[in-house]
């Protein structure tokens, strides 16, 4: 068995965080915890990230509108639409309380809704959007002054009951995974103890330190869902967003390649949602959401589960230590506080 002290350091370093090694068998998984939390805590964690995501898309659309509405838009005043002007980004009454919207770029509106908002194309809709403000006397629509309604015809919204995909039947099929793979941690131990394996604990210990990390990170991100810090209902949905997303995230290497990609469903779109593409998360995102991919951290997982000889945990490392810069700054934003 190759000694990996290197990446041991690697794995402390790198993904910000430390491990003690010990001598005899050890069981580091948090599965029972992990389940306490989808029996007790997780029905309102749900309902708390479903209600966020519906109350964060509105204001999306908006910071989109603030950037890209003369792009993909024509806006022109009053209800006759005499006359076109620069599209408004904000709720004033400058010449007529009465602005009508028409998409003029379709497609592009809805790809830059999505890649850069988070914002797909289904939970999107045109409506009336009336504000209440205040006005001086003689404007156009509201002779009078004082408060008058604002109304923007045909405006971009989100639609009243967007659906949000349930991610709970992937925790729970992680349950299961992460207990075998404690059971296998055991044995390997054991077996290293009997001399039936040949060895050393460093190795094996530095071989599961991510899949032991990255469990430990998914159970934090979940009471953080219920949990959430900022100091705006902004950024306190954000968090509770992130969080879930980051949960989903750092469980699904555990399931197979199929049941990966099915609990990765809606996780691009809750990650573009909160995160700008610029932020630190998404190195982590790329990395784990790269699921087909021939040197990926489910190779890694795969083979933790599958074996139990001395070249596994060998191949298991090496796979952790040929990942790119990137990879290794992404896993570590999500290994952290860090929301990017």
């Amino acid at each position: 068995m190759l000694k990996l002290l290197p990446l041991t350091a690697f794995l402390a370093c790198t993904l910000a965080t430390s491990l003690q090694i010990r001598q005899t068998p050890f069981k580091p998984f948090s599965s029972i915890e992990y389940q306490q939390l989808l029996d007790t805590e997780y029905p309102k964690s749900y309902v708390t990230y479903a209600t966020s995501i519906r109350q964060h898309v509105p204001g999306r659309i908006d910071e989109y509108m603030v950037k890209f509405a003369n792009r993909d838009w024509l806006c022109q005043w009053g209800d006759t639409k005499a006359e076109q002007i620069q599209c408004p980004t904000r709720n004033s009454v400058e010449r007529y309380n009465t602005t009508s919207w028409t998409l003029i770029k379709e497609q592009a509106f809805y790809s830059t809704a999505y890649e850069d908002f988070g914002v797909p194309k289904q939970w999107l809709t045109q409506q009336d959007k009336v504000e209440t403000v205040y006005v001086e006397a003689g404007a156009p629509g509201c002779p009078d002054g004082g408060v008058c309604q604002l109304i923007w015809k045909d405006y971009p919204t989100s639609i009243p009951d967007i659906s949000v995909i349930d991610p709970k039947s992937t925790f729970e099929a992680a349950v299961s995974s992460h207990g075998t793979l404690g059971e296998t941690l055991e044995t390997i131990f054991e077996r290293i103890r009997l001399g039936a394996l040949p060895g050393d604990f460093r190795n094996v210990t530095t071989s599961f330190a991510l899949p032991v990390l990255m469990l430990k990170e998914a159970v934090r991100s979940l009471k953080r869902v219920v949990q959430p810090s900022g100091a705006s209902d902004y950024y306190r949905r954000r968090d509770v967003i992130l969080s879930m997303g980051k949960a989903v995230l750092l469980t699904v290497p555990i399931l197979s390649k199929s049941s990966a990609i099915e609990g990765m469903a809606g996780i691009d779109e809750v990650f573009r949602l909160a995160l700008p593409l610029t932020q630190t998360l998404w190195g982590g995102y790329r990395a784990i959401a790269n699921v087909g991919g021939p040197d990926t951290i489910y190779k890694q997982f795969d083979l933790l589960i599958g074996g139990q000889g001395s070249e596994t945990f060998d191949e298991a490392a090496l796979n952790v230590a040929r990942m790119q810069l990137w990879e290794r700054e992404g896993l570590r934003s999500l290994l952290g506080d860090d929301k990017g």
